[in-house]
């Protein structure tokens, strides 16, 4: 794409990728060493904290401003011509939100070997909707995810409820991460919550407002590109030099075997020893409903899928999907190796041993209220020994005395290890980094189908393209102060909010839309029924659990299915209610499509003549044929 010409609309960070990319990763490796060496020579943490994650905030809302667009199609679709690695990296990007970079250490950590299941399913959802789905959707030539239902299905009714539910379920995700951000940042930099969350929002809105899916597509790339130097960096560090092997996943093994070890040999650490066996605290059963709800919930999420449009051929969008699985999957599989060295650390250096031989970063994470110890913050050896008593001078702790907040298993792994705090800098830059891309990618859901298909398509049809656009931007606007607002309830019940908007696209979403891609024949109105029903029966079953059956709060007659009832106290709710919406979902598809009668074949063949021709692609090759039929 070098012949461009220079405009405000060339995408420079297609035409010249190697070039930049490469230029961004080395520009962040000299910043590492630069780092590393200024805390060598005393430079104050603080300082170095600050200017790792200012500096890397600065860089991705330059890409996103210098990635502005005057078009409607580089504006929703990145100008169609995103290469398929970038293509993967933004996805993976968007995909790896800061629940699954901080979160699933700690639930290797809880769960062990269990925890397997949720690595399984997350690939196994992302492979299925990559299969499924990237080559029909770019092939459509559609603009969002409910674009590709109307255009397969030629109705109006359809794309709005589809857009419906990707509006509703997309702002139920957004203000998740609005709120993980915010209390993130009150956690470690101590800013007031309220604080993080609008300055997470305002620096979404900064890198998006001028080049909306152009600028998610770069800034998602960036991000990644952080998130993987943040997340992978440290612990391959610690692998080589702990047991001398150059990948973390290879001495994943090494270390488990050691935790093994010394949890079946310590009487302290023995009452936790059964949460490293294969299935963990779960029945078998329990484990494959939690892979089946992960991998259902990774099909269909529209941030991920809309990423398959922007590829600039179908062959291009498969390959998109392949660069997902592989960037996603170095991740979800690195996990398990964080919660081994985390627990072999407390092994080591904490259980058993007497207070005046704790190491410094219990206190310094005692102090930041990441660490507690017998009930109480490790804040100083007497809060420990008022907590725990004198046992702790003569036996030591036990592991069950020890509770390390999840977040801190990640973020504060360098600083355990004993590496340069600008690793921990880094971590702290890449978590910020997943909570941005997520953010861009949900937003820019949001905005591309309120803009396209419910003002421009279902509205105002005839709006000039720079009205749209700027229809658009101030969508974006509106939409980040609803998600921000709505997050700033500190006390809101967020886990159970994107569990239920997750459910909600896996029930009222998913199978339409793999019978839309897959099945020629699926007709408008089963596969509005069928959204209806998943989406109806969800909601049903959510007001059950939460207020009961006379719609009272805490009235003590909610509704507590007794299948996978051990997930539910873990911490994941709403996967045997999510089933059955699923269920019910594809019944009543195949029921629809038997029972209600079809259209008369006249205006079955006029519906699919005028989606063809609705179709660039397809009204050239036909203006082609009769321009060749025309006598020489």
């Amino acid at each position: 794409m070098s012949h461009l010409p220079y405009s405000i609309d060339t995408d420079f960070f297609t035409a010249y990728a190697r070039t930049i990319w490469g230029f961004f990763v080395a520009v962040l490796v000299g910043s590492i060493l630069l780092l590393m060496a200024l805390d060598a020579l005393g430079l104050p943490q603080a300082v170095i904290g600050m200017v790792c994650l200012a500096g890397s905030l600065i860089a991705f809302v330059g890409i996103g401003l210098a990635s502005g667009s005057t078009q409607a199609k580089g504006f929703f679709l990145a100008g169609g011509s995103v290469p398929a690695g970038y293509n993967g990296m933004a996805a993976a990007a968007a995909y790896l939100s800061t629940a699954w970079f901080l979160l699933l250490g700690a639930a290797f950590s809880s769960w062990g070997a269990a925890a397997w299941a949720i690595v399984a399913g997350a690939l196994i959802g992302l492979a299925a909707g990559g299969y499924y789905l990237a080559t029909p959707m770019r092939q459509s030539g559609a603009t969002s995810t409910a674009d590709f239902l109307a255009r397969r299905l030629a109705s109006p009714s359809v794309r709005l409820a589809a857009s419906l539910i990707v509006i509703a379920t997309g702002f139920m995700l957004l203000a998740v991460i609005f709120n993980t951000g915010g209390r993130v940042t009150e956690n470690l930099l101590g800013l007031p919550f309220g604080w993080g969350v609008g300055t997470i929002a305002a620096i979404v809105a900064l890198m998006l407002i001028l080049g909306g899916m152009r600028s998610t597509t770069w800034t998602q790339t960036a991000q990644f590109i952080v998130m993987f130097a943040a997340f992978l960096l440290p612990v391959t560090i610690a692998a080589a030099e702990r047991y001398g092997w150059p990948l973390p996943q290879l001495a994943l093994r090494d270390a488990a075997s050691a935790v093994r070890t010394i949890a079946s040999a310590d009487p302290r650490a023995a009452p936790e020893a059964a949460g490293l066996s294969l299935f963990g605290y779960f029945r078998p059963a329990d484990l494959a409903g939690l892979l089946a709800f992960t991998a259902l919930c990774s099909v269909a999420l529209p941030h991920v899928l809309e990423r398959y449009l922007t590829a600039p051929s179908p062959a291009s969008a498969r390959r998109s999907s392949r660069w997902l699985l592989l960037f996603a999957g170095l991740f979800l599989v690195t996990a398990p190796t964080y919660a081994a060295f985390s627990l072999l650390e407390l092994l080591r250096d904490v259980v058993g041993m007497p207070l005046q031989s704790l190491p410094d970063w219990v206190f310094s994470h005692g102090q930041a209220g990441s660490l507690a110890l017998c009930g109480a913050p490790a804040v100083s050896p007497e809060a420990i020994r008022a907590a725990c008593g004198a046992r702790v001078d003569t036996i030591g702790l036990s592991l069950s005395d020890i509770r390390l907040a999840s977040e801190t298993m990640i973020i504060s792994f360098a600083e355990r290890e004993g590496l340069s705090f600008a690793f921990s800098s880094l971590i702290f830059a890449g978590t910020v980094a997943a909570a941005l891309s997520s953010a861009s990618g949900l937003l820019m859901a949001i905005v591309g189908t309120a803009s396209h298909d419910i003002q421009h398509q279902l509205l105002m049809p005839d709006m000039p393209v720079g009205k749209r656009l700027l229809s658009a931007r101030l969508t974006m606007l509106g939409a980040i102060g609803l998600a921000a607002t709505w997050a700033l309830e500190p006390n809101r019940a967020v886990i159970d909010l994107g569990f239920l908007a997750l459910g909600l696209l896996a029930a009222g979403l998913m199978p339409v839309l793999i019978a839309t891609a897959r099945a020629p024949h699926v007709r408008p109105l089963p596969a509005l029924l069928s959204m209806l029903a998943g989406t109806a029966t969800l909601l049903t079953l959510f007001m059950l659990q939460r207020f009961g059956f006379d719609l009272r709060a805490a009235s003590g007659d909610e509704w507590q299915p007794q299948a996978f009832a051990a997930l539910s106290e873990a911490g994941t709710p709403l996967v045997g209610s999510t089933f059955i919406a699923i269920a019910a979902s594809t019944a009543t598809l195949i029921l629809a499509s038997v029972l209600v009668p079809t259209t008369t074949l006249a205006a079955r063949r006029g519906r699919r003549l005028k989606a063809q021709i609705a179709q660039p692609e397809e009204l050239l090759r036909l203006a082609s044929e009769r321009i060749s039929q025309l006598p020489k």
